[in-house]
């Protein structure tokens, strides 16, 4: 591991991650296995339980911002002013976006397609707070 590369190790489900972000790999490093595996039901989704965190719509309107500065990959690009059926996108696949199925209270249920891949679905499980415009 170079010096300026960064390893995010962290378990879901049982199934265990280890995500490199560095000069490497520019545009968010990649995933390494096992894989996510997609639903058991035959569905071609995966569904995640995010805990939101809510803050005031900046000034500039339309926005593009990280979640955190612990996920530096995966990025909210749409005004959200109603957390139903509202995208995310992130930086490996911007043409396929996890959308949000549901929005309770401060937690939010995220469906991910198979187009988005598993590095998508890593993503989205590392950054387990991420921030909503309202």
């Amino acid at each position: 591991m170079s010096a300026k590369e960064t390893r995010l190790r962290y378990k879901v489900a049982g199934h265990a991650f280890e995500f490199i972000h560095g000069e490497d790999f520019p545009c968010g490093g990649r995933l390494l296995a096992p894989y996510l595996p997609f639903a058991d039901d035959g569905s071609d989704e995966c569904i995640f339980r995010l805990r939101i965190v809510r803050a005031p719509l900046p000034p500039t309107g339309r926005l593009i911002r990280r979640c955190n500065d612990e996920a530096p990959y995966l990025w909210i690009y749409e005004d959200i002013s109603a957390a139903e059926e509202k995208c995310f996108g992130h930086s490996l696949s911007p043409d396929e976006p996890m959308s949000i199925l549901r929005c309770d209270g401060d937690e939010a249920l995220l469906t991910i397609a198979p187009a988005c891949g598993n590095s998508a679905a890593a993503m989205a499980v590392n950054n387990s707070a991420m921030l909503l415009y309202t």
